[in-house]
């Protein structure tokens, strides 16, 4: 087996850490239940009444709490924190470990503002937790002037054996200022200026809006923009809208009074084109259809590593979820690697891997294994991967891809949609096929020929990109990342030459991890191509009728009208009276009328 043989110095921050330096304002609560008094302040109700619940257990090293099984009644058991009391309206971080068994066993956590089980509202559940250690986290609103108390319901079922509670821990985020804008920044002075464009296509149309906060309160007079553009003119516009006319970044601030926000600039890119998103057919569905990310670590100067690649090409042959399978080839054996590249080695550092070959799923270090022959590669390809697609996602992602031929550059638009709250990160890598170089440990000339390869990947740094500022992103809300490749990362082809057709064989892959490192979703997209948002349920056929006809047809007892883009945005929430205010611009538009119990979906056409 084949050792690493360069070193390498790029520091990867752990989810601990990364949220303690961003993120922590204020502890809450913190406990290991190091002793009877820190137990002793939770509430345990033993909701089936059978004598079987949470208990403090000093000795035992994986917790001291703990439930233990009832051989014939399934758990419901449930531990209720101290109140937690917050004076203004904030989001909380709710990080917790535990620790399941052999028998498989399930945990539940719920947040309220009641310390009753009927009042408590499910946040996370934790299924089939095997005889080791786990950390999650979760998060819960809490409005001005409530209280909120975080529960764990013990749900193992019967005949299991035992289930510990090893830690809790409450941060504070504080209130989320400007909350459904995307890029936002607050300043020393307490301005928050906001607003939801990252990018623009330059032009006459590319009016970018401003929201300024002072505070939780918006500020609606007396409020000027400062713009720095991209030939370094410096403006001032006695307003929050600009028109980026011009290619290039243009740097942001505002100022009311003598205040500003001239410490936290916004930067909004405008630039030459940009590839459109593809429409989401299913704005209101959560049924997101999971795929399974493959990691393949090979070098061409490794004589074990066709092992590796004949195994990926057997699974691809013979799999039957194939097609939800995206995978990612790091080929970073040594720098003489003719595929090797700064990417390549970023993803290899994140698989912790030391040898040669090695495969892991999804990045989780559990699904990993090194130097197998063919059929132990193959054994591990098909239990780990169908383990990886039983999985539920939280996010769903979107890709539009196209090769700016005057700039020379590859252009990526991607969406990520969250189904609940959540940090997520996103990376953009760009990927080759049918890259030609020699392999060693075979005379076999189709060995020759490597896919998947990574080329480029954004953000460089492998840690992925923040999508909500460092806040949580929002559950139903389409958060969209721009990112360009220089079509010159792309080796040279089949034939020893670079030439554009290479680009024949390129590919996007995007994915999204949670704060725990682990991948939540992933998707690929070719070149020139869409990859739209994937569910596992077919697309309703809504009906598309004019908006004359709408106006005419809707009526006064509608209790509500909600209008949202394709993208799935809510763009308005009307009353059926208030349907002849229906302004929008042109496009077209998914309306969902509720009329007491009856609920109508159908798209609309602005012309």
């Amino acid at each position: 087996m084949n050792k690493r043989r360069y070193a390498f110095s790029l520091l990867i921050l752990s989810f601990c850490a990364v949220l303690q330096t961003a993120f922590a304002q204020e502890k809450l609560l913190e406990t290991t239940f190091a002793s009877s008094e820190e137990f002793n302040k939770w509430q345990v109700i033993d909701a089936n009444n059978d004598d079987v619940t949470w208990r403090y257990n000093p000795t035992s090293s994986r917790g001291h709490v703990g439930y233990s099984y009832h051989y014939a009644n399934g758990a419901d058991d449930w531990l209720i924190s101290p109140k937690i009391t917050v004076d203004e309206a904030t989001q909380l971080l709710v990080k917790y470990k535990y620790y399941g068994s052999f028998y498989k066993e399930k945990l539940e956590a719920y947040y309220g503002h009641s310390p009753e089980p009927g009042a408590m509202k499910l946040m996370a559940t934790h299924d089939d937790l095997a005889d080791e250690a786990y950390e999650s986290f979760c998060f819960a609103e809490v409005a001005k002037g409530e209280d909120v108390y975080i529960a764990f319901r013990a749900a193992s079922g019967p005949n299991k054996q035992q289930l510990f509670l090893s830690a809790v821990e409450v941060t504070n985020f504080g209130q989320d200022v400007a909350g459904d804008y995307q890029n936002k920044a607050t300043s020393s002075s307490g301005l928050t200026l906001a607003t939801d464009a990252r990018h623009v296509v330059a032009g006459e149309n590319a009016v970018v809006k401003f929201a300024l906060y002072d505070g939780a309160d918006e500020v609606k007079e007396g409020a000027k923009l400062h713009v720095l553009t991209p030939g370094g003119r410096n403006e001032t516009v006695e307003s929050l809208e600009y028109t980026c006319t011009g290619v290039g970044n243009y740097y942001f601030y505002a100022s009311v009074g003598n205040n500003s926000t001239s410490d936290a600039k916004l930067v909004v890119s405008a630039l030459s084109d940009m590839p459109a998103l593809p429409e989401d057919e299913q704005p209101e569905s959560t049924d997101y259809l999971r795929r399974a990310l493959l990691i393949q670590g090979t070098g061409v100067q490794c004589g074990y590593c066709p092992n590796g690649i004949q195994a990926i090409w057997n699974f691809y042959d013979t799999y039957d979820r194939a097609d939800q399978v995206c995978h990612l080839a790091h080929h970073s054996y040594t720098v003489s690697d003719p595929l090797y590249c700064e990417a390549a080695d970023a993803i290899y550092v994140q698989t912790g891997f030391r040898a040669f070959p090695n495969m892991m799923v999804n990045f989780n270090k559990k699904w990993g294994t090194t130097g197998e022959s063919v059929n132990g590669f193959g054994i591990f390809l098909n239990t780990n991967i169908t383990a990886a697609l039983e999985g539920e996602s939280h996010t769903n992602i979107a890709l539009s891809a196209q090769y700016d031929t005057d700039r020379k550059k590859i252009v990526v638009n991607c969406g990520v949609k969250p189904k609940t709250a959540g940090l997520f990160r996103l990376s953009v890598a760009l990927v080759q096929d049918s890259v030609y170089a020699p392999q060693s440990g075979t005379y076999d000339q189709s060995f020759y020929i490597h896919e998947s390869a990574i080329r480029s990947l954004s953000p460089a740094n492998g840690n992925g990109a923040e999508l909500n500022g460092g806040r949580p992103e929002k559950a139903g809300k389409v958060y969209q990342y721009y990112c360009e490749f220089d079509a010159s990362d792309l080796v040279q082809n089949t034939y020893g030459m670079y030439t554009l057709d290479v680009l024949k064989h390129a590919r996007i892959v995007a994915y999204v991890k949670r704060a725990d490192g682990l991948l939540d979703n992933v998707a690929s997209c070719k070149m020139n191509d869409i990859q739209p948002f994937a569910y596992t349920s077919e697309a309703p056929e809504y009906p598309t009728v004019g908006i004359g006809d709408i106006r005419e047809e809707l009526h006064s007892t509608a209790e509500r009208v909600d209008v949202y883009t394709l993208s799935g945005v809510l763009q308005k929430s009307i009353s059926g009276d208030k349907v002849k205010d229906l302004n929008l611009s042109r496009g077209i538009y998914i309306l969902r009328e509720k009329d007491g119990e009856t609920t109508r979906v159908r798209k609309i056409f602005v012309p």
